[in-house]
């Protein structure tokens, strides 16, 4: 009898200090997965703390713009993509630029051709010093990149930019390294895929 109520009485332990830890553990992980939940042009969005690099100092606050640095596997390399939340009004798809501004700016001659994609420079006396279109001419849902070539002493970088549609009236300008246009087919699709998450009913 005693015995049996002894290992009655570990199991009983151990049921309660199980749920102890799952619940512990449960917490710490929804800690660390927290999210801020703001408004960006009258739109409800939803930022992950880790991400965010911008200061909000409450839940539900109303934002002009907010700032995120997002890892990301792009070309089997880990990288870190800055983007800008802020109104589409402030900021237009590449996409539409594409046709409403870009195409009247590009310079005479034949279009360049790299990693699939067209590239088109811009004319320096319309104000675009050094800066070419990468797009992508076939996709219904285009990828589309304006990029500048900055000199550093002897060296040359490239540093880019895509802008993408959160929502109807909230845009994401992604800055990234020259470097990962060769794999702009993935960074495109993850993009295409992460963004509309920022958006919270």
């Amino acid at each position: 009898m005693w015995l049996f109520m002894a290992v009655a009485l570990v199991g009983l332990v151990f049921v309660y200090a199980s749920d102890f830890l799952t619940n512990k553990s449960g917490t710490s992980s929804a800690a660390n997965s927290g999210s801020y939940n703001i408004t960006i042009a009258a739109k409800p969005i939803v930022v992950p703390k880790a991400w965010t690099t911008s200061t909000i100092n409450t839940d539900d606050e109303v934002l002009s713009n907010v700032e995120l640095a997002i890892p990301m596997n792009v070309g089997n390399e880990e990288t870190a993509l800055h983007i800008s939340l802020l109104p589409s009004a402030k900021a237009a798809p590449s996409a539409y630029l594409l046709d409403s501004l870009y195409i009247h700016n590009f310079e005479e001659g034949a279009p360049k051709q790299a990693y699939g994609l067209i590239v088109k420079s811009l004319k320096p006396q319309a104000g675009y010093e050094d800066e070419t279109i990468w797009y992508d001419a076939i996709s219904a849902n285009p990828f589309v990149a304006k990029c500048l070539e900055e000199k550093l002493g002897d060296d040359t970088q490239t540093n880019c930019i895509t802008t993408m549609l959160v929502n109807k009236r909230v845009s994401a300008l992604v800055r990234f390294d020259g470097d990962l246009l060769p794999y702009w087919k993935g960074l495109h699709a993850e993009l295409s895929k992460l963004l509309p998450t920022f958006n919270r009913e």
